[in-house]
Formats: structure tokens, C-alpha cells, sequence
């Protein structure tokens, strides 16, 4: 069953409701002051028992980006049947909108959602500009807004409100340019997709694998929507040894189903080509999941979802919208199940640190994602496909490869046709490379 498909099915259940860093700071998470506080802190009475625990989750459901914004959808939904949608003694109620991949509709939707479905958290969120409306206008109404969707833009709208649970690019794609340049790569081609998140993951790589020694001998960024990757590939620089890919929503298909047999090993941003067996057998993913992770927790998961939908791949935003799900339970636990108390919701959330599916997830003091990056390499084995694990970068966040000022000061987004050529000395200092340390006993990679 496709994930489309489950979709409907889904959908058609929840239509009767309405229908995301780097090594930790010592210092706690700031609080809310009081100031900023929302007024709404009282658990409402009802005599009948404990309301339910209403949830806004935004994710594209149709267009382009379907595919992930379902399977994130599914995964949650998958983790709170294993937990019987209890949390605390309160039934957690998911209202599921469709954003379209469209900030106006995102916007517009999470004002629904907050406004009159009076939800207690907004999640998902897939596209950097569905992620900034949302963010900005959740600030605004003091409202928690969790971000487990695959928004993987640097950065987000400044507010206390915030916390992300998938990644910022200055954290698994710098450890995917250290990876490559200490396994003998050192000239790279560039495929990214021409939206904010491709030339800003673009502009993360590029930066941290010239700061290692590395060379970009060409760059290629096919719009969003591609379906004929023929024109781009003929042009491949042969000099690469490398090309290094991500590409938006459905995108990855028609590119690997096109790729030469002949042509250079691929480094998977993101880990979204694995999923495509045959043609992907050899190439190297970067990853913040991967589906064989050693723990009874994964292995669960796995096997549900297995059983779930089967012929479906277990992919990141499967695995993402399960986690969603173990850190929503664990923030509502540390309420005792008051999360109408958004102050102390906020806190929950701020505090996060949860042994999930992926291994640790936890939060730095910018209130974005630490966790760990997994390198592997797809193998045939048998009928099947496995990922072989070839290296584990832990404690990964926004500032595992550069400093809070080189992150401050770098501008992601702004190099696209810049990088070939680009060597150290014109780079300057963007990157600190962290990595290094490794020589020092750091506990960093292992």
C-alpha cells in the first residue's frame, strides 16, 4: 500500500475532528519570563474526566512533498497506537491539516488550528516557508510549536516558542562533508535542489568540505519538480569523484532511476535514496535514522511498521513522525498532563532528552536538536537491501562544526554558483571543524 493511499484511509478517519545545535551548553534552557507567559495557564475542569490532549499537526498531504509529509503523519500515528493515544491519564486527539507545501495554506490552517480547534501544540511542518509563517505567528500566540517535520533550514524565526527536533544543515550535512574528505574524496559535484533548503544544505557542505582540503569542480541545482534528470547528468564534470545529492520531495526517483551506471559514487544527503534498492546498491547516506539502529526501541518500531505497511519503506519521515511522538509523550509527562500550563509545556519541551528510535534526542540552548548522524552504505543482502553502518557521529547539532559567531556570521543560502573554485584562503573562517578533536580523544565520534 502506498503511502498516498494510507493516507486516505487515514484521512478519511480524522475527518470527523478537523483534520522540527551541537554539543549541549552547560547551561539550562532559559525559561519563559513572566512577561512573555501566556495567560491561558489553567487546566480546564471537566467533571466527566480528563480532555483530551489536542494536537495541530501541519504537513503536506498532496502536491510534491506528499510522500514525506504521510509517512510523518504515519509514523506518529503509529506511536501513539502503541501507547493506546493515552499519555498521563489524558487521550492525545491529532488534528491533521494538509499544508500543500504552501505557506499561506500553512498559515492559514495553523490559525484554524490554534483558533478554533484551540489546540496545545503545533508539529510537522516539512518546507522552510510553511516553517516560518507557522513559527512566526505560533510566537506570536505564545503557543509551543514543535517542529518534527523535515524543515531542514538553518534558521528559523527567532522565539521562545520554538523548539526543532529534525536538524538544521550546519550539523548532519557537516558530518557528511568530514566523512568525505577523510574516506579519499576530494572533488566534489554539487546536486541540490533549487529551493532555500537545497542551497543552503549546498552552501553547508561546500563550506566545511573545502575547510578539510576539498575542491566543488561544479555545482547543478535542477528546480523542485524535475522529472527529467537526462540534461543535467549528461553534464557531469568526469573530473568529480564524487557527487553529493539532495533533492526535494519526489524528485530523488526520476534522478536515480537516470543516474549512469558508470558514474561517480553518491553521497546521500539526508538518506532519501536508499529507499530506491537496486540502482541506489553502493551509494553512501548521511543520516540522522537508520532503519537496522541496534536498540529494542527500533526494532519495534520497525517491525510495526512492517507489519503496518507492508512494501513501505521505513523511511526518515516515518522515523521522524515516530519520534515526534516519543518526545510528545515524554513532554506531557513531565507536565503530569497539564499542557494547557504552555509555560510549563514550554519547558517540557525545552528539556527534552529521550532515548528514541534514532538513539538520543535532546535540545541545545538554542532550543534545536542534538542527536546523532549515521553514515552507511547500501548493500544487497539476500532478496533485500541493507544499510551498513560505517561510521556514527554523536552529540550532532547546528554547532558541531562551527562556532555560535561562524554560525552567526556565515550566510547560508547566499553562494549558490560560487563554490567552484573556492578554495580555504578565499573561504576564510566559516568552519572550526570540531572534528578535529577526534585526534584528542573527543568524544564526538566514536
Amino acid at each position: 500500500m502506498t503511502s498516498l493511499r494510507r493516507w486516505s484511509l487515514a484521512f478519511a478517519v480524522s475527518a470527523a475532528l478537523v483534520s522540527c545545535a551541537g554539543v549541549p551548553t552547560a547551561s539550562e534552557p532559559p525559561a519563559i519570563p513572566t512577561s512573555e507567559a501566556p495567560a491561558n495557564t489553567a487546566t480546564p475542569v471537566n467533571p466527566e474526566g480528563p480532555l483530551p490532549i489536542k494536537i495541530g499537526i501541519i504537513e503536506p498531504l498532496t502536491g510534491q512533498m506528499a510522500t514525506a509529509g504521510v509517512d510523518n503523519v504515519d509514523g506518529f500515528r503509529l506511536y501513539l497506537a502503541s501507547i493506546h493515544h493515552t499519555v498521563s491519564g489524558r487521550t492525545i486527539e491529532p488534528e491533521v491539516v494538509d499544508s500543500e507545501a504552501n505557506a499561506e495554506t500553512a498559515l492559514a490552517k495553523a490559525k484554524a488550528l490554534v483558533e478554533s480547534q484551540h489546540v496545545s501544540l503545533l508539529m510537522g511542518l516539512e518546507t522552510g516557508s510553511e516553517c516560518a509563517a507557522v513559527v512566526e505567528y505560533a510566537n506570536q500566540q505564545r503557543l509551543p510549536v514543535a517542529i518534527t517535520g523535515d524543515c531542514g533550514v538553518q534558521n528559523l524565526p527567532p522565539g521562545r516558542f520554538t523548539t526543532r527536533f529534525t536538524y538544521a544543515p550546519s550539523g548532519e550535512v557537516d558530518t557528511a562533508a568530514d566523512w568525505a574528505a577523510k574516506n579519499s574524496f576530494g572533488r566534489a559535484i554539487l546536486i541540490t535542489s533549487d529551493d532555500q533548503r537545497g542551497i543552503e544544505t549546498s552552501d553547508a557542505f561546500a563550506s566545511a568540505f573545502i575547510s578539510r582540503g576539498g575542491r566543488i569542480v561544479q555545482e547543478l541545482h535542477p528546480p523542485v519538480g524535475t522529472a527529467d534528470f537526462g540534461p543535467y547528468l549528461a553534464q557531469m564534470n568526469r573530473e568529480a569523484d564524487v557527487v553529493v545529492v539532495w533533492l526535494a520531495g519526489t524528485d530523488g526517483a526520476p534522478f536515480i532511476g537516470q543516474y549512469p551506471a558508470n558514474g561517480p559514487p553518491i553521497v546521500d544527503l539526508f538518506g532519501q535514496l536508499s529507499q530506491f534498492g537496486a540502482k541506489a546498491v553502493g551509494m553512501v547516506g548521511v543520516s540522522t535514522y537508520i532503519d537496522n539502529f541496534d536498540s529494542p526501541g527500533n526494532r519495534q518500531f520497525v517491525k510495526a511498521w512492517r507489519a503496518t505497511y507492508p512494501g513501505s519503506p521505513v523511511t526518515n519521515e516515518a522515523s521522524a513522525g515516530y519520534v515526534a511522538g516519543q518526545v510528545l509523550d515524554a513532554a506531557v509527562k513531565r507536565t503530569g498532563g497539564k499542557v494547557e500550563d504552555s509555560s510549563a509545556f514550554m519547558q517540557a519541551l525545552y528539556h527534552t532528552d529521550v532515548e528514541t528510535v534514532k538513539g538520543r534526542v535532546r535540545l541545545d540552548g538554542s532550543h534545536d536538536v542534538v542527536q546523532s548522524s549515521y553514515v552507511y552504505r547500501l548493500a544487497k543482502q539476500g532478496s533485500g537491501y541493507v544499510n551498513q553502518l560505517l561510521q556514527t557521529y554523536t552529540n550532532v547539532g547546528r554547532d558541531w562544526d562551527r562556532t555560535p559567531e561562524q554560525l552567526a556570521t556565515f550566510q547560508f543560502g547566499a553562494y549558490k554558483g560560487k563554490w567552484v573554485g573556492m578554495t580555504k584562503d578565499q573561504l576564510g573562517n566559516v568552519v572550526t571543524r570540531r572534528s578535529l578533536y577526534q585526534f584528542f580523544g573527543s568524544s564526538e565520534m566514536r
